[in-house]
């Protein structure tokens, strides 16, 4: 029990995806600090999956970019507000693991969702691809000195727009997939690389439990390259997380894509950028 849970957080915070806000306070590291603790990514998600659809049904269409747009502003402002409002001891835990405080990423991607499918913002970006490529290399320079730096998690530039920051460079990248047809479009189109984007979440929640189930069956307290039976476990373990993503995609994630596709979900117009530029600041 306690390798799987950390004994602080209560059955219910799993099954109503509320466990988050019991690891941002636990005493433990970040999630938890066991297995079920990877988790708390999935709270959140599905925090935002329960939140974003009543903003889209009560926020007219053009609005709703101006109502997104403020909350990509407030989430660095509430990891602010929260980094000198909380102990320190949990702090850090805190705007990493609370929707509220991540929700710039989550809101990003429904900006370019709504970006994409809009036939003259489409096509501004096809026109602009410059600008989207300038714009993703000095992103992805500030990631990658965020990197050599080695900011973590109790750094403050990182806590204040370094999580935006990195969001708005997959952003960029996002973008050049798919509105362009160069170099970085191929990449990932390749078919290899979006198979394994199916798998991805399934992959990231299974690796820790199947990999300490393989080495723990062992007798080895944790996965290591110091020797070849370890690094022969360690493919083990890759292959079986592999095959567990793929089985639960095909018999769960992908039946209940399929059937939410049977119901007939309303679709009003798309706002064209016109639109958006012509409505009153809110």
């Amino acid at each position: 029990h306690g390798w799987m849970f950390d004994g602080q957080t209560p059955w219910y915070a799993y099954l109503t995806f509320g466990q988050n806000f019991w690891f941002a306070k636990a005493s433990v590291g970040f999630g938890g600090g066991n297995i079920a603790g990877i988790t708390w990514s999935l709270a959140v998600e599905e925090q935002f999956y329960l939140t974003l659809p009543i903003v889209i049904r009560f926020v007219s269409r053009k609005s709703l970019p101006y109502v997104l747009g403020i909350g990509v502003v407030l989430a660095p402002l509430i990891r602010i507000a929260l980094w000198f409002a909380l102990d320190p001891a949990i702090r850090a835990k805190a705007v990493y693991l609370l929707a509220p405080c991540r929700m710039d990423a989550l809101l990003l991607g429904v900006l370019a969702a709504i970006a994409v499918r809009n036939d003259t913002c489409r096509n501004w970006f096809v026109a602009h691809r410059r600008i989207i490529g300038t714009g993703s290399m000095v992103l992805g320079a500030g990631v990658l000195e965020m990197i050599h730096g080695k900011y973590g998690s109790e750094s403050f530039l990182l806590v204040s727009i370094g999580y935006t920051w990195v969001a708005l460079f997959y952003l960029s990248l996002l973008l050049l997939a798919v509105t362009q047809r160069g170099f970085v479009a191929r990449i990932f189109r390749f078919p290899a690389l979006t198979a394994c984007g199916v798998l991805a979440y399934g992959i990231y929640l299974f690796h820790q439990l199947v990999i300490g189930l393989v080495f723990g069956l062992v007798g080895r307290a944790s996965p290591t390259f110091t020797d070849l039976p370890a690094a022969g476990l360690t493919l083990l373990a890759c292959a079986l997380v592999f095959v567990l993503a793929r089985l639960s995609w095909l018999y769960f994630e992908k039946p209940l894509v399929s059937m939410s596709h049977r119901y007939h979900h309303y679709a009003y117009p798309a706002a064209t950028c016109e639109d958006v530029a012509a409505e009153p600041e809110l």
